[in-house]
């Protein structure tokens, strides 16, 4: 009877915290990369005058637009150069994380279709979150999808219940795997990297989620020497499973 209470009281909590796991988290912010040439040359005085992204394209690509050459040898000062240098340029990217939320919104405002603008998304966050926000705009929309997970070893540890490294690990990738299926087309296809350490485990959670529509597994890397943490016998294979 005071089992059966403690059990219950402590499936209350962990479905309290699970709860907060779950809820949709707010997006905390949202930039843009966006090419030089994409943007009309109205702009080009104020992505001039911008020191913070100037610096952070030479400490990128080493530009130096203050040097003269055939593009700006009639600029007298040095946002003359440097629109010259845009000009020149058009391939390099601005990030609007530089820039002021005004000349943001006038910026994206000159795109018809910021969307088909955008050839490409970068997000940062908990991986749970970020595949629960792409979910419902990407649902059966991408091609491929590659995962590098812990590879469950005191090298690159995480927190897992004492007693159930193994079975958390496993709950930690089959929690993953779901939405990352639902992302996939019809003929997607996942990919997972791991070594031997969980290389089965790994297996039986892909042949879970996706129905035994395992396509593979290939050796990528081996080591002899083995993992040097690693006592007993050597985990000297690196591998990639696929799954569609």
């Amino acid at each position: 009877m005071i089992g059966g209470r403690i059990i219950e009281f402590l499936a209350q909590i962990e479905d309290f915290q699970k709860m907060l796991f779950e809820k949709k988290k707010f997006v905390t912010e949202t930039q843009y990369c966006i090419t030089v040439g994409t943007i009309a040359e109205d702009f080009y005085a104020d992505i001039s005058a911008n020191d913070a992204q100037w610096a952070e394209w030479k400490d990128l690509f080493h530009i130096d637009e203050e040097q003269r050459n055939i593009f700006n040898s009639n600029a007298k000062t040095r946002n003359d150069r440097r629109v010259a240098f845009l000009k020149a340029h058009p391939t390099l990217v601005l990030d609007t994380k530089h820039f002021s939320a005004e000349f943001v919104d006038r910026l994206l405002a000159g795109f018809d279709d910021l969307d088909e603008m955008t050839d490409g998304l970068l997000i940062h966050s908990e991986n749970f979150q970020a595949l629960s926000l792409l979910l419902e705009q990407y649902r059966r929309n991408v091609k491929c999808v590659y995962i590098d997970p812990p590879y469950n070893t005191d090298a690159s540890p995480i927190l897992y219940k004492n007693g159930y490294k193994s079975s958390s690990w496993a709950s930690l990738m089959e929690n993953r795997f779901g939405p990352a299926r639902s992302l996939l087309t019809s003929d997607g296809v996942l990919v997972v990297a791991i070594d031997d350490e969980q290389q089965r485990e790994l297996s039986f959670v892909l042949s879970r989620v996706f129905e035994n529509r395992l396509l593979g597994t290939i050796c990528v890397r081996a080591n002899p020497s083995g993992r040097p943490t690693q006592t007993g016998y050597s985990v000297a294979h690196e591998y990639l499973l696929f799954a569609g």
